[in-house]
């Protein structure tokens, strides 16, 4: 599916995303910010807000320097690749700009 960025973000916004996938969403993105996500997680009034009883993965990249350490590409793909997710919600930074196209070909 291609679509505007600007029709996506406000998908996520009106938290339409997050009700027609409830519970079916997995985080792709900085391992320190992912971490702050599962500790709020933690909260039901956070769950609430979001509309969600959990993210069912967590993909973790390094906070610095993602877009130049070729070694995590695997593990990254691999991880994408045997999710049972129906989508990722990607906050990679300009790590995406390396990992997106890789990412399409393995996973609808």
């Amino acid at each position: 599916m291609n679509f505007p960025l600007d029709i996506i973000y406000g998908l996520l916004a009106n938290k339409w995303i997050l009700k027609e996938f409830k519970n079916q969403i997995g985080l792709i993105g900085n391992d320190r910010k992912l971490d702050l996500i599962k500790e709020l997680m933690e909260h039901d009034k956070y769950k609430d807000y979001i509309e969600n009883d959990h993210f069912m993965e967590y993909v973790k990249i390094p906070q610095r320097k993602a877009i130049e350490n070729d070694s995590i590409e695997n593990t990254i793909l691999e991880q994408i690749k045997n999710s049972k997710c129906k989508l990722f919600i990607v906050g990679m930074g300009l790590t995406k700009l390396k990992y997106l196209n890789k990412i399409r070909k393995i996973s609808n």
